[in-house]
């Protein structure tokens, strides 16, 4: 388990798990998340909620996955956002919106098996703690 000050991230088997803090992630965080192996990864789910990435960091996903068969399922709160969401995967491929409370559906559409949704859940709620835990640490400094 990775955690930074705006996102946290942790590879369960073939999946990746992403969860994004309110703030939009740092440089240095984001550095860090493109630096994760793909190698063997089946999929990645991306808990963003109301977080945007900037055009920069749009073109540097876009281009680090666009010649891979990973599947990317998206979590956001927002309809914008998952109209963003939908036109990446227009252009890269390999994208799909969920809304936040459809974890199980974009567990599918990654292709987990069901049984190992539960662990899913448990993982992106243990980041989403961690992530909540390190922002108030900091912000009490």
């Amino acid at each position: 388990m990775t955690v930074l000050p705006t996102l946290a991230f942790k590879r369960v088997g073939d999946l990746l798990v992403v969860v994004h803090s309110t703030e939009t992630p740092s440089e240095a965080d984001w550095a860090c998340l493109m630096q994760e192996p793909l190698a063997e990864l089946k999929g990645t789910l991306v808990v963003a909620g109301t977080t945007k990435l900037d055009a920069r960091k749009r073109r540097m996903l876009a281009a680090r996955v666009k010649h891979t068969e990973l599947k990317i399922a998206v979590l956001v709160s927002s309809s914008v956002a998952r109209g963003v969401v939908t036109a990446l995967g227009w252009l890269v491929g390999g994208y799909r919106a969920f809304e936040m409370n459809e974890i199980e559906k974009a567990a599918t559409y990654i292709g987990i098996p069901p049984l190992r949704c539960a662990e899913v859940e448990r993982v992106v709620r243990d980041l989403q703690v961690e992530l909540r835990t390190s922002t108030a640490k900091a912000s009490n400094r």
